[in-house]
């Protein structure tokens, strides 16, 4: 048998045994007991019904933002519906005082004997 000399330098001995406090340490860290979810899958519950009912609360919001929404388009087509009627009527009646600013006493009396009848 020939007598062979190993020669390990310091940087591999030293990466060696923090591999093995590595391995050490991940094997006494993983329990093999079974991790018990039922807290956890009870507060999923829980929060599964909140967003339930946040989704159930969002769609009614929703409705009531489109109703009203519809409501204020329909006013704003009265409203602009009513000021074309009040620049008509404006321009109807300024146009007869204007006439009649220009009638004599007779033409007067006639133009109002003839609007109230």
């Amino acid at each position: 048998m020939n007598n062979r000399v190993i020669h390990i330098n310091l940087s591999t001995v030293i990466l060696l045994c923090i591999t093995l406090v590595v391995l050490f340490i991940l094997t006494r860290s993983c329990d093999s007991k079974p991790l018990d979810l039922s807290k956890q899958q009870t507060k999923i519950d829980s929060i599964s019904e909140v967003i339930k009912q946040l989704q159930s609360t969002q769609q009614k919001i929703d409705g009531t933002l489109v109703y009203h929404t519809r409501n204020i388009d329909s006013l704003n087509s009265a409203i602009l519906t009513t000021q074309q009627q009040i620049i008509d009527t404006r321009l109807y009646y300024d146009s007869k005082i204007k006439d009649i600013n220009r009638y004599n006493s007779s033409q007067l009396y006639y133009f109002f004997t003839n609007r109230y009848k």
